[in-house]
Order: C-alpha cells, then sequence, then structure tokens
C-alpha cells in the first residue's frame, strides 16, 4: 500500500512538472511572436504609411505688364485742340512776324516771292516709364511737332528764307494699369510739364498738361497700343512699344 501512494504521488508530481512546463512554453511562444510581430511593424511603419500628395498649386499666369519694370513706348498722334493753338503760327496764312505792319516794303515782298507748301508733323511721342507698384507706374512723355515753309521768288523760284515751327514739351507723367492681363492692358495717365514754342524768330515757353483716357495695349514683351486723351501728345495716338 505504501508503495502504492509513492508511485501516484510521484506520477501526479511528473505531470504536474510537465503541465508547468508545457504552460510556460506557450507563454514563451506568445510573448515571442508578439514581440516579432511588433518589432517587424516598427521596422515597416512607413509602409503602412501613405505617403501626402503635393498641394496642387494653380498655374500663375505670365502678366508681362506685373513682371517687367520699365517700358518704352514710341508713337504719333491726330491733333488735339491743344496742339491747334500751340499751331496757330499759319492760322491767318502768314507768319505774323513778317506780316504784322502793312508797310510797302511787305507789300512789294508780297508781289515778289510766294509760300512754298506747307509740311506739317503735328506729333511725335517717347514715352518712358517705371513700375513702382502693380498698377502704378511713374515715367516722362516728350513731344515734339513742327511745321516747315520756305518763301520763294515769283520769277526765278530762288530760296529766299525757310520759315519753322517747332513745339517740343516734357512731361512728368503718372500711369494708372487698371485692366492687366497675358495679353491685353488697359490704362489711364496724366502728367504735368512744360512746352516750348519755337517760332522763326522768337521762343515761348508754357505750362502744360496731357492726359490718356483710355489707353489699350496689345501684346507681351513687345506689344501696340492706341490711346484716347487730351493735351500736348494729340487726341487719338497710336504706336508700339516695349517691356524690359
Amino acid at each position: 500500500m505504501r508503495r502504492f501512494v509513492i508511485c501516484a504521488v510521484a506520477l501526479f508530481m511528473a505531470i504536474g512538472v510537465v503541465s508547468a512546463q508545457e504552460m510556460i512554453t506557450r507563454d514563451d511562444i506568445k510573448s515571442s511572436v508578439t514581440a516579432y510581430a511588433w518589432q517587424q511593424y516598427e521596422v515597416g511603419n512607413d509602409a503602412f504609411v501613405a505617403t501626402p500628395e503635393p498641394p496642387v498649386v494653380p498655374p500663375q499666369v505670365d502678366i508681362p505688364c506685373v513682371n517687367y519694370k520699365n517700358f518704352i513706348q514710341v508713337g504719333m498722334g491726330l491733333p488735339s485742340l491743344v496742339q491747334a493753338l500751340l499751331f496757330d503760327f499759319y492760322i491767318d496764312g502768314e507768319p505774323l512776324s513778317i506780316y504784322d505792319e502793312p508797310t510797302l516794303s511787305n507789300r512789294l515782298a508780297e508781289e515778289r516771292y510766294y509760300w512754298g507748301k506747307e509740311r506739317l508733323v503735328s506729333a511725335i511721342n517717347l514715352e518712358y516709364g517705371y513700375k513702382v507698384k502693380d498698377g502704378l507706374s511713374l515715367g516722362a512723355k516728350l513731344y515734339a511737332g513742327f511745321t516747315t515753309r520756305s518763301r520763294r521768288h515769283v520769277i526765278t523760284d530762288e530760296l529766299l528764307y525757310r520759315d519753322y515751327l517747332v513745339v517740343a514739351s516734357a512731361i512728368f507723367n503718372v500711369r494708372f494699369d487698371w485692366l492687366r492681363r497675358e495679353w491685353v492692358t488697359m490704362y489711364s495717365s496724366i502728367g504735368v510739364g512744360a512746352v516750348a514754342r519755337i517760332v522763326y524768330d522768337y521762343n515761348e515757353i508754357y505750362p502744360m498738361y496731357d492726359a490718356t483716357f483710355v489707353g489699350l495695349g496689345v501684346g507681351r514683351r513687345f506689344y501696340g497700343y492706341v490711346e484716347i486723351g487730351s493735351g500736348i501728345s494729340g487726341s487719338l495716338r497710336a504706336g508700339l512699344g516695349v517691356r524690359f
């Protein structure tokens, strides 16, 4: 009986040890697998994170009148009321400096000499502008116009002298670009300065202004323009320009 009890106790202890070893082994395996999986997740974490897409940037439209700081334009214009007043030298048909007095010598000269054809260039405009901020430019305008004709002998057609009138002006100008697009620019401007009236035998200087009511430029770096305005540059102007 004693032997049977000892054997049973020994068998029970063996089974308990085996069970305990089996439970520890499973826990170890579970821990090892969990640690391994977690390690692999950390190593390959970047593969599980989606790469963010770059932000969508709207395309930048190239606007030449904004991108370039300077512009130069040259053109011609139809006479304005101001120009008509400045060119009144020939309104009565004869230069006032010669026929301002009805003397005998003037009357004799009138019979012996005649006036040739009159040549007139009413407006040559040159403008420079510098952009100080978007839509605002400061600059200068230069203007030159002239008229000339010859005095010749009635019989021999010999040239006695050539009479002329030159009008030149310099204007400080402020320009506002109120419509700015890739190919089209619309603007207005105002300027003040002085004008010189150089006649055959005397000179005069007056204050002067120039205004562009509406201007339209079409093109990119090289462009054409047309303006409606008043003042020394004429009433209707057109020409070419370049930005740089």
